[in-house]
């Protein structure tokens, strides 16, 4: 073992240096969480009081109970209660049928073999066990499960209780549609192998009429219980918020609300300035009170930066916040750091876990940094652009007749953006949508 001494250089981030950065990347949510458990834990810190307010003069104060006769406690649970009763539960396809059944049923029996029957339908609103094996299961007869099936099945969205496809899609036609009928029942292997031609030629009718029926169809719903599917539902918080103003401008706002200002207790400000206090005492709130000024510049830095990258961004996706996700243009985070004047970190460090409400929804504000790519003309165009352009002419297309990515790439050429076939194909995958072949058969998904 020896002791060897060498020199070297290293950057090291001062405390309130590291406090800032981590502040400048937490969202609204999370600031809020930081500023109520520094609350709790640093004396020195305080909720700014408005004006006129009366101050604590006592760094303890006796807490004097409501006169009213409803303690605090139960006003809140009141108000909760309350507020609980308007928040409605989304209906389930089960529910749905059961309060059909109740005003159908005729006896008590056939009740619960009706809600056997609904229990037993998957989401989609298929009956996947036979009606012999629910009627042994539940010792009653087959024909009474055969005629309560049929009750359901005539019972709202239309398809539902069905046991497989051509059954589901026979349910929701009406008498007068015996072609399409005759299609579902006889040749629905051909429809969905697109082998129309040879349809056609079994059953001898014009292709006209033909193409009519393959529509109508294509239109009916082969998951009658999917409407009824509610995905769960996340809810986030804008940190920015730009509204249009007057004589096209936009207002920017920062969603700092429920971000009480901090300001330092005056209580201990003047204890520690007096002479009443031991040495350690002062020492600790010495450090409490320089945590809470290191605390409250780190939340100024972060509403100034927010702002300026707010306003810089509006400035240069001017065409995006005008007309929508089709105009945003090309923008990278050097771009930005350069125009607001700060180090690319830091701007990477600003738009983390941070949302911006537009005229044209909720975006991620990373949404906005795009990678460049060249048009016929020579002016960038945002790769988001481009996948917002081939999202609007799929979902504008002509169903019976979809677009091929060749198609879509002659029409992106034609508006100047010059992107190669595989490029269209990775932002239409990207983007949710299958090929031209699948897409013109909706039931072949």
């Amino acid at each position: 073992m020896k002791l060897i001494q060498h020199l070297e250089q290293r950057q090291i981030l001062a405390p309130s240096l590291r406090q800032a950065l981590h502040i400048l990347q937490l969202s609204t949510l999370e600031l809020q969480t930081l500023m109520e458990k520094e609350l709790q834990e640093n004396p020195c810190l305080e909720e700014e009081r408005p004006r006129g307010s009366q101050e604590k003069t006592l760094p303890f104060e006796t807490v004097v109970p409501p006169t009213s006769h409803f303690s605090a406690s139960e006003e809140d649970e009141e108000i909760w209660n309350y507020r609980e009763s308007l928040v409605t539960k989304p209906i389930t396809l089960g529910e749905h049928l059961l309060h059909q059944l109740r005003l159908f049923c005729t006896s008590e029996q056939d009740c619960r073999i009706g809600e056997v029957l609904i229990g037993s339908l998957d989401e989609n609103g298929y009956l996947r066990e036979s009606v012999e094996e629910i009627a042994a299961l539940h010792h009653v007869s087959p024909t009474d499960v055969e005629r309560l099936l049929s009750l359901i099945q005539g019972f709202d969205p239309l398809g539902v209780g069905a046991r497989d496809l051509a059954e589901c899609l026979l349910l929701q036609l009406d008498s007068h549609s015996p072609l399409e009928s005759t299609i579902i029942r006889d040749h629905l292997s051909d429809l969905q192998a697109k082998r129309v031609d040879l349809i056609q030629k079994k059953l001898k009718v014009s292709e006209e009429k033909l193409k009519e029926a393959v529509r109508r169809i294509m239109a009916l719903e082969p998951k009658p219980g999917r409407s009824f599917s509610h995905p769960k539902t996340s809810y986030v918080t804008p940190d920015i918020t730009v509204k249009k103003g007057k004589e096209n401008t936009f207002e920017i706002l920062l969603n700092d609300e429920e971000l009480s200002p901090l300001r330092l207790n005056p209580t201990y400000e003047r204890l520690l300035k007096g002479n009443n206090l031991s040495e350690s005492d002062k020492t600790f709130l010495r450090e409490k009170m320089q945590s809470a000024q290191f605390l409250m510049r780190a939340i100024r830095q972060r509403k100034e930066t927010l702002q300026q990258l707010a306003e810089a961004l509006v400035a240069f996706q001017k065409e995006f916040f005008e007309q929508g996700p089709s105009a945003l243009r090309p923008m990278t985070m050097d771009e930005m750091a350069s125009c607001i004047q700060k180090h690319r970190s830091t701007v990477s460090r600003a738009v983390k876990n941070k949302f911006i409400q537009t005229p044209y929804g909720l975006f991620e504000i990373k949404f906005f940094f795009t990678g460049d790519m060249g048009s016929l003309e020579n002016e960038g165009v945002s790769s988001r652009a481009v996948k917002e352009r081939i999202k609007e002419l799929i979902q504008n297309e002509n169903p019976a007749a979809p677009l091929s990515d060749d198609e879509i790439l002659q029409k992106l050429q034609e508006e100047g953006i010059s992107i190669k076939r595989r490029t269209v194909s990775k932002y239409r995958q990207t983007l949710g949508f299958s090929s031209s072949f699948l897409r013109k058969n909706r039931l072949s998904r």
